[in-house]
């Protein structure tokens, strides 16, 4: 199995962001990739850097005027700034996004920010965008690998990218990386499950596809009653359209640890194994450690390797695209006991 990783020195790590007026330590550090790369060197995993594949596959999925905010907010905020108009230097929402049925995309920098970024943990820095597009492209490479006939690949993605919509960011994520694999795969005329096991609901993946009956996606994660994104990933969730069935979501109660954890991996599985996909997509978040600083969820190294080995029994070609888990000295641990489990069962 290869590993995808685009090294790169764009600066994406504000140390503070402000969020519901107070001032906080921002979890998603530049530290997460070298700290997973160690867990992907306990298997001899060779990491790979992926190819330009332009904007194009970005766009696939996300909408252009999205993309072009991405792109040029922190260069138009600065211009604002030595306008005279007083701000901190990253770019960030003042509030959360809410959208009306008949919106204008707004002029100024500092009103398309609370547009296109929903709350506080979304900002841009001077680098984000373009270390947006080089995760992007990790999980695009990662999925042609598979599509061209290797077995499984693993995408370090960062920025993680769950959360974010085809036009809107939040929770660390600006481009979705899992939908842009996924939409990849649909385009050689493949059938995808995607499988969130993140701590937090994928809301962005499912939003992007809960109309389409092509894509099928499942999330297993703390109950959203209780943490974000709190407005949706509940049950009842199934889907609209084409997309109604193609939509599961199994919120688990806090503090859930391995056995509650498999057997909701059990259903998930069973669910996939009846949509009949010819590539599984995995979003693998290492926030459900017991060890994670957000003490969402509690599973253990073991509860780890055990999940690793049930997604792999079931033979599909995997796109494993790396998503959350924050605690900087869990996370080799964690993803190499997923992957021992994983390769072990292949």
């Amino acid at each position: 199995m290869k590993a995808i990783f685009k090294r790169h020195d764009h600066k994406h790590a504000p140390a503070m962001v402000h969020c519901r007026g107070a001032t906080q330590a921002f979890p998603e550090r530049f530290e997460r990739p070298a700290r997973l790369m160690e867990g992907l060197s306990r298997h001899g995993i060779e990491i790979v850097a992926p190819r330009d594949f332009g904007m194009g596959p970005i766009l696939g999925v996300h909408d252009a005027d999205y993309v072009e905010f991405l792109r040029t907010a922190y260069s138009d905020w600065q211009t604002m700034r030595e306008g005279g108009v007083s701000a901190g230097e990253i770019v960030e929402a003042s509030g959360f996004s809410l959208r009306h049925r008949y919106q204008r995309i707004p002029a100024q920098v500092s009103v398309r920010a609370d547009y296109y970024l929903s709350g506080g943990w979304a900002p841009i820095d001077e680098g984000t965008f373009e270390a947006a597009v080089a995760s992007a492209h990790s999980a695009l490479e990662a999925a042609t690998v598979v599509a061209d006939g290797e077995s499984a690949a693993y995408a370090l993605c960062r920025p993680p990218g769950h959360h974010a919509y085809a036009d809107l960011a939040g929770g660390y994520c600006y481009i979705n990386n899992a939908a842009v694999a996924a939409q990849l795969l649909t385009e050689r005329q493949l059938r995808v499950s995607i499988l969130d096991i993140d701590a937090h609901h994928g809301n962005g993946t499912q939003g992007i596809f809960y109309n389409r009956g092509d894509v099928q996606f499942l999330s297993i994660h703390a109950d959203p009653a209780q943490i974000f994104p709190f407005y949706c990933g509940y049950a009842d969730e199934r889907g609209v359209g084409a997309g109604k069935g193609a939509n599961l979501n199994l919120p688990l109660a806090l503090g859930t640890g391995d056995e509650g954890f498999r057997q909701a991996l059990g259903v998930a599985l069973s669910s996939v194994d009846n949509f009949g996909p010819d590539v599984l997509v995995v979003s693998l978040g290492l926030d459900i450690s017991a060890a994670d600083a957000t003490r969402l969820l509690s599973v253990s190294p073991e509860g780890f390797t055990r999940i690793g080995a049930e997604i792999a029994a079931r033979r599909l070609p995997t796109v494993l695209v790396q998503e959350g888990g924050y605690g900087l000295d869990h996370l080799a641990g964690d993803l190499a006991a997923f992957l021992k489990g994983f390769l072990d069962a292949r």
